[in-house]
Formats: structure tokens, sequence, C-alpha cells
């Protein structure tokens, strides 16, 4: 069972480039099947983490949490200004740091010991890979 999803969703503009729906869906399969980052979430006493991602022309906002049914929500904007000029590799890692706030944003909320290092740029682009092309 996942404890960490992400769900997306966009205003005025349209949806956010294919890759970085792409690196988040990466990041969310390598954290929810290493041991470390699930024996982390554990320590939360919540059943997962739910990131809610919008996607809008301004600035970025910075994260909220909550918990509803005993699950973790997070929300947070991603700046589609400063996404639309980034290269792939660029937007994988906005999508890196994007995990790392809402991560960070849970564990302030939660009151939760540091966590384990996100994953490597190398590692996500190998997790989509994998994902998506079947390397």
């Amino acid at each position: 069972m996942p404890w960490f999803s992400v769900n997306f969703g966009y205003e005025m503009g349209g949806p956010p480039p294919g890759a970085v729906e792409e690196a988040l869906d990466a990041v969310s399969e390598i954290l929810n099947s290493d041991r470390g980052w699930r024996d982390w979430w554990q320590t939360s006493g919540s059943a997962g983490l739910v990131a809610l991602l919008r996607y809008t022309p301004d600035g970025d906002v910075p994260g909220e949490a909550w918990v509803r049914d005993g699950v973790v929500e997070v929300e947070l904007v991603l700046n589609g200004s400063t996404i639309k000029r980034l290269t792939t590799t660029g937007l994988h890692e906005e999508a890196r740091s994007a995990a790392g706030r809402i991560v960070a944003v849970a564990r302030q909320d939660m009151k939760m010991p540091p966590h384990p290092a996100l994953p490597a740029i190398a590692a996500i682009e190998q997790e989509i890979r994998e994902i998506y092309y079947d390397e």
C-alpha cells in the first residue's frame, strides 16, 4: 500500500509539462518502495501523505498541511512561469524540489524526525524510463 501519492490540479494556462508529472510519479514510486522512507513515514502515525499540487502561471505559494481521515494532505503551488523555461533535467530537478518541500511541510506539521535523503536526479530519471518507457 503506497504511503505517498501525488494529485495534480491546475489553474489557467493548462497542465504542467509532462516531465514534471513523470518525475513526480517516479519520486512517488521510489519513496513508496524505499524501506527507510516507509519507516520514516510510520513515525507520523498517519496512513499516508497526499501531495496536492496546483500549477499556476503565477509564483510559488508556501505549502499548507492538514489531516483528513487519517491522511496528511499537503498543498503546494508550482510556479508555471518558471517551469515553462526549464529543460527536461531542470523539470526533473523542480519535481524533486517540490517533493522535498511537500515532505518538509508534512514533517514540520507532524513534528517528525529528519527524513532520509531524496532520490538523486539519476535515480528519478531511471525510474521514469522504467515506468514510461519500459527500459
